[in-house]
């Protein structure tokens, strides 16, 4: 393991929380070991499937290499393939790793599966021709313009650094757009919920782009392997 990327939390808080969470898998496979039901099944498949984002999002926190979170990866598409529906932030997560990563075989299916989802926004539209064509072809409108509408001045940046000075112009308010989201203010929740602040979309957008993420690291919230 190498050294921790988030120190919001100590140490010992992520290795508590990874311990629980890989508790948590563990029943859910249980559970689908011992399910004789394929409806259930695809519905114990999506608590897997949250279990693995989840141990991903702490794992890259905590300082997991690059070797292990592309495993991870693959694990959680395998998962989200089985299960009987991914929301939009599911979609976006697993596309963004899988940019991320060099890791985009893994999340292939997952795109072509959920292509309703993909189609229809302007983000995994570009994400998605990426991965499947290697050019990315930005489409379409976003399905939460409050929260990625501003991407557009990084879309069209006629240079590179002023792709890099428009993205890292938006993540300055990228946490605060983002109140809706269920890991919002975790890290001052009383559960032990709170895995990383990480804006995965940022950093896949970065390689899509050309852009320069140790630039881009100034920001708190940019991920880098």
């Amino acid at each position: 393991m190498s050294r921790m990327r988030d120190t919001r939390k100590s140490k010992e808080y992520f290795e508590a929380y990874i311990a629980c969470e890989k508790r948590r898998l563990e029943a859910g496979l249980e559970r689908l070991r011992a399910c004789q039901d394929e409806e259930k099944a695809s519905r114990i498949w999506g608590s897997i499937l949250l279990y693995r984002m989840n141990l991903i999002m702490a794992s890259f926190s905590y300082g997991a290499d690059q070797t292990r979170l592309e495993a991870m990866h693959e694990k959680a598409c395998e998962a989200a393939l089985k299960a009987s529906r991914l929301t939009y932030a599911d979609v976006l997560a697993l596309s963004s790793l899988g940019i991320i990563l060099d890791n985009i075989w893994a999340v292939k299916p997952v795109l072509e599966r959920y292509e309703d989802i993909v189609s229809s926004d302007k983000l995994l539209s570009g994400f998605s021709t990426y991965i499947l064509k290697d050019k990315a072809v930005w489409e379409g409108e976003y399905s939460f313009p409050e929260v990625y509408g501003g991407l557009d001045e990084v879309l069209s940046a006629d240079t590179r650094e002023a792709g890099e000075k428009a993205l890292l112009s938006w993540l300055e308010t990228w946490y605060d757009n983002c109140e809706d989201c269920s890991w919002y203010d975790t890290l001052d929740s009383k559960s032990d919920v709170y895995y990383g602040y990480w804006c995965l979309e940022a950093a896949a957008l970065a390689v899509a782009l050309g852009l320069n993420s140790k630039r881009l690291a100034e920001n708190e919230y940019f991920p880098v392997l």
